[in-house]
């Protein structure tokens, strides 16, 4: 399942089109997702996608603050689900998404940075 419920940026019909399509050729079913999160939604889903989700508040309008892209009753539906079995690959590229993700991904224990490290030995114009 790939989620299009989080005014994500790739989804299963535009920016993603190849990867479901890579992913049907191997014998997945693919289907788009777009309701929010739910324990029986999730249910019968065995690996769920999330690509460049964001809420609603920064759709078209990537100026802070950045709010999560998900409710708390949805983090605790895909937790719990993914404690049970499921498979997540949560994806975040550049600025808003991580900041978007990042209440679900604390949610394993994982924390994205909304922005870019550079060393002192090196910086963005070397």
């Amino acid at each position: 399942m790939i989620d299009e419920a989080h005014h994500n940026w790739h989804t299963a019909s535009n920016r993603f089109l190849p990867f479901a399509d890579l992913l049907r050729r191997d014998g997945y079913v693919v289907r788009a997702s777009k309701s929010p999160f739910s324990k029986e939604m999730l249910k019968s889903e065995n690996i769920l996608v999330i690509a460049n989700a964001l809420n609603k508040r920064n759709d078209n309008y990537w100026v802070p603050p950045y709010p999560s892209a998900f409710t708390d009753e949805e983090i605790k539906a895909v937790h719990d689900w993914v404690q049970e079995g499921g498979a997540l690959l949560l994806i975040a590229d550049h600025l808003p998404w991580p900041a978007a993700v990042d209440k679900l991904a604390s949610a394993f224990g994982v924390h994205y940075s909304p922005g870019t490290l550079w060393t002192k030995r090196r910086s963005p114009t070397q």
